[in-house]
């Protein structure tokens, strides 16, 4: 038996998460995912929004956005957009998990 397994695959460029202009690559792959997915089992709060930040578009970018003195609110929307473009998810959905206090994907 054979399942041809390609023409089921989405292949595609990296998501982009855009902020005040700028622009940033999330990191969706599966092994950053399930990093976070770790993550979230460990840490919460801004913990664990700062590290999500940082694992989805990578410290340089975090520091970058870090910089633009985004307001709480604002820096947890971030972290909320990076965890929907990484997952697929709708932001929604992921904003409905977070406010239950539920960041895992």
């Amino acid at each position: 038996m054979r399942f041809e397994l390609t023409d089921k695959l989405t292949v595609q460029e990296r998501p982009v998460l855009a902020v005040l202009g700028k622009e940033y690559e999330v990191d969706n792959t599966k092994d950053t995912v399930l990093r976070f997915q770790e993550m979230a089992d460990k840490l919460d709060g801004a913990a664990l929004i700062d590290q999500g930040v940082a694992l989805f578009l990578g410290e340089e970018a975090a520091g970058a956005l870090g910089a633009m003195g985004l307001s709480w609110k604002n820096w947890q929307r971030v972290f909320m957009a990076c965890v929907a473009l990484a997952t697929e998810d709708s932001y929604e959905a992921v904003e409905e998990r977070f406010q239950k206090g539920t960041a895992a994907v």
